[in-house]
């Protein structure tokens, strides 16, 4: 599951009284079965789940595979939120590549913003597989969930604010991107390690400075769709109102709502005069292009600062 909400399903399900198992950091091992099982050209961020699925499949202490399906986003007087059409039936593609016996998987539709939707459908699904809850218990359990999700999600934050302070007065640069994208070794050719450890970059993924993003205006609100194109847009709003802050970018070669959005984040920046590093990778096990690539955007970066024309909001 994705970035907060894995933290918020082992609690959900640890609270129910199952006990979670969590697979490994991504691998070459686990990317190669996801690939090789996957029955069409997925981003590789979608061969993951395949790969990481197999593990907990093949694991003999694993009884359940948790696979849901998280569809939306519900928001108060505006349009629900979608999520990647490959999150929104990960459970259904999983069955179609692995052929998964019903009987040890558990497959919610997860629609979150109205409790009432998403506990029926918690309810139901565990009840499908002879877990039989009372309405009020799952509702405590949905509690315990959010709380751990909003405990990782202040600790995150607290680490921003870290960052954020210590880079005050230096060029830092904002990895902006899907998170299951930007967090994932294999899914971002270990490009996070590379900028931090390899050339030495203050790095930091959008996820631990998303608390300090603004809303985006109304016109963009009111034709975005993508839950994770509202954050990768207010990321952008956030790295040109810092004059200190620039934007790498990071996409799965396959994602097509992020090859669509592109241009849209290029205009974003291109208004602000700032320039942006944009990198496509597919699980590649040579990343030394990323290097040469990124060596040159700090020529730029560090060119563009010294002569920068305009002062923080």
């Amino acid at each position: 599951t994705i970035t907060e909400k894995g933290i918020w399903s082992a609690a959900l399900l640890a609270d129910l009284g199952f006990v979670p198992v969590i697979t490994p950091v991504s691998n070459p091992a686990i990317a190669q079965m996801g690939v090789d099982h996957s029955r069409t050209d997925f981003c590789i961020s979608r061969k993951l789940v395949t790969g990481h699925t197999m593990l907990l499949m093949n694991h003999p202490g694993v009884r359940y595979v948790l696979n849901p399906s998280f569809v939306e986003q519900f928001q108060k007087d505006s349009h629900s939120l979608k999520y990647c059409i490959y999150t929104a039936s990960e459970a259904f593609i999983l069955n179609d590549d692995l052929s998964i016996d019903p009987a040890r998987q558990i497959s919610p539709v997860l629609q979150f913003g109205e409790p009432r939707i998403l506990v029926d459908n918690l309810r139901r699904e565990l009840a499908a597989r002879g877990f039989t809850f009372a309405r009020r218990r799952i509702e405590q359990a949905v509690q315990a969930a959010e709380q751990a999700e909003n405990a990782f999600a202040a600790e995150l934050a607290r680490i921003g604010d870290t960052f954020m302070e210590r880079i005050r007065n230096n060029i830092a640069y904002v990895g902006i991107g899907r998170d299951y994208v930007m967090l994932d070794p294999e899914a971002s050719s270990y490009a996070g390690s590379m900028f931090s450890q390899v050339r030495g970059l203050e790095f930091i993924p959008q996820i631990f400075l998303k608390h300090r993003f603004g809303p985006l205006e109304k016109s963009q609100q009111d034709t975005e769709y993508w839950c994770e194109s509202i954050d990768i847009l207010r990321a952008h709003d956030y790295t040109v109102s810092h004059s200190n802050l620039y934007p790498i970018r990071l996409m799965n070669f396959g994602c097509g709502p992020d090859s669509v959005k592109l241009y849209h984040e290029e205009r974003i920046q291109a208004q602000a005069h700032k320039p942006m590093l944009v990198l496509l990778t597919d699980a590649q096990t040579n990343n030394a292009p990323f290097v040469t690539r990124t060596e040159a955007f700090e020529r730029v970066v560090n060119q563009h600062y010294q002569t920068r024309e305009y002062t923080d909001d």
